[in-house]
């Protein structure tokens, strides 16, 4: 057997290794990598494949080369993405595809490699990675009945919320062109300015509004309220798992409880779809108010392990609770949305 590397977008066998791979997931595929490739263009993809005799792929832990004056060169599998685990069976073929990986990253001269694993995990034997514990999913296991399912869930943090909305008449739809993404995007940008984050420039949302409908991978639902949209979700689908990848809402009509129902509509599409797990997405281990949130939901939390070998270095390392990063959140909300746009499309191509 033999590593090589691919291009996902070019190479017919790796969509279908994929799919049929148990720890294949929406961040696997190959219309995620363009959308990433497409957005920030600063990062080359370097999937690494391990081939048998035969010409087929038996084990694969895909990559993006980050390069940056800023924060520096490094592989991440994968930039942008809240987990990619790493498709394989043994420890022995992943070690295989981390000593070609190293290998790499001494011939590009990069400081570090990031693996952000999940189901995964257990395969990754080397001791010289290091672990940090940054963050948590949150995955729900639905039922063919919806309603059923509805009952599992807090009865006044959500059951209630739920009924709520809907006796203030809030309704969800679903977006149908680029102008509704659009639409999207305004509510992102407020929510973003309200934590005090960089604003996600408008390219991210374009692609994976262009490049993820095409196979059915992406639902953006919007919530409206005298026919004002106050909220928007947008949703992944994969295999048997629905993941909700971003959220957003306008702080001004929260009264109303707009994400507590798209939730639920999104939930109950999946129920209806035939889909077996709701990914509630990524939570940081220091958002409490969060995670307590998607407990509500009768999910099970999982950590999501991110993996270093040496280790992180750099302003990429700075961490939520550290003086540094309250700081420039502190800032980021005070900044006018006209500066933090600016802002955002200087920042972003450098992170990952």
């Amino acid at each position: 057997m033999q590593v090589k590397i691919i291009d996902p977008s070019k190479d017919k066998r790796w969509d279908d290794f994929v799919l049929e791979h148990k720890f294949g997931s929406i961040y696997h595929h190959s219309s995620w990598g363009q959308v990433i490739e497409r957005t920030y263009g600063h990062i080359t993809p370097l999937y690494f494949v391990l081939e048998d005799s035969k010409g087929s792929i038996k084990a694969a832990i895909p990559f993006f080369l980050i390069k940056s004056w800023l924060t520096g060169t490094r592989l991440v599998s994968l930039p942008f993405t809240p987990f990619c685990d790493a498709l394989a069976e043994t420890s022995e073929d992943v070690e295989r595809l981390l000593k070609a990986v190293i290998e790499k990253k001494d011939e590009f001269r990069a400081s570090y490699i990031e693996i952000r694993t999940q189901k995964s995990y257990d395969l990754f034997s080397n001791n010289k990675l290091v672990e940090h514990l940054y963050y948590k999913t949150h995955i729900l296991t639905l039922e063919a009945n919806p309603e059923t399912l509805r009952k599992s869930f807090h009865k006044t943090c959500v059951q209630q919320r739920i009924n709520r909305a809907e006796r203030n008449h809030v309704i969800v739809k679903m977006g149908k062109t680029e102008s509704d993404m659009k639409t999207y995007y305004s509510l992102n940008l407020l929510a973003q300015k309200k934590h005090g984050l960089p604003p996600i420039r408008y390219k991210l949302f374009q692609n994976l509004w262009q490049v993820m409908r095409t196979n059915g991978t992406i639902t953006l639902l919007l919530a409206e309220h005298e026919d004002k949209v106050i909220a928007g979700t947008i949703l992944l689908r994969f295999k048997d798992t629905m993941y909700s990848q971003d959220s957003a809402s306008d702080k001004r009509f929260l009264k109303y409880n707009p994400n507590h129902l798209l939730l639920w509509k999104a939930i109950e599409m999946a129920c209806n779809e035939g889909f077996r797990y709701f990914d509630f997405g990524k939570t940081s281990g220091r958002d409490r108010g969060l995670a307590d949130f998607k407990r509500r939901w009768a999910t099970e939390e999982h950590e999501i392990p991110y993996l270093y070998y040496p280790d992180i270095r750099g302003i990429t390392s700075i961490q939520e609770e550290s003086i540094k990063y309250r700081l420039m959140t502190a800032i980021g909300r005070r900044m006018p949305l006209s500066l933090a746009k600016i802002w955002g499309k200087a920042v972003y191509k450098h992170m990952g």
